[in-house]
């Protein structure tokens, strides 16, 4: 083709292949213009479109002598085949049953765990009651006035060492 030895058309391919970020219609050379129309007029007038493209009814216009079977809905049910549909059925009720089972036995864990709770709460109280009562039975006025009673005097001084001999 001659429209290729044409210098501006090396430089249009050239900016063409190198992609800038940005390319602006405004700014366009008068040497890309005049190459853009030099190579749209090059075209010889087979290839150039004179008549519009067919559309979507235009294609199927080659099968309208054939008739075609209006297409009847299928349901569900009638395209799963009885076997498969048992075992969806069976393994849905299995699914439903854990689940159930398993809420159930979340909740009895559930109020066990509480009335545990509750328990070592209960021993907890009891505990710290007995522990008081311990206390108030050995502390220091008690034990004084009971040694008192036995007839030991309050002294600073501890008693004379006792030695054993064997």
């Amino acid at each position: 083709m001659p429209a290729r030895s044409d210098p501006a058309l090396r430089a249009a391919a050239r900016s063409s292949r190198r992609a800038p970020a940005r390319r602006s219609t405004a700014k366009r050379t008068a040497a890309t213009r005049a190459a853009t129309r030099t190579r749209t007029s090059a075209r010889p007038a087979s290839t150039r479109r004179s008549a519009p493209l067919p559309g979507w009814g235009d294609l199927g216009a080659g099968q309208a002598g054939l008739a075609r079977e209006p297409r009847t809905p299928v349901r569900l049910l009638d395209r799963v085949p009885p076997v498969r549909l048992v075992a969806l059925i069976v393994v849905g009720c299995l699914i439903v049953t854990l689940y159930v089972g398993h809420v159930y036995a979340t909740r009895a864990t559930a109020a066990d765990l509480q009335a545990a709770t509750r328990e070592n709460l209960h021993l907890h109280l009891k505990r710290e009651r007995l522990r008081g009562m311990l206390d108030r039975l050995t502390g220091p006025a008690v034990i004084l006035n009971r040694a008192a009673a036995l007839g030991l005097e309050e002294g600073i001084s501890y008693g004379p060492v006792i030695r054993l001999d064997d």
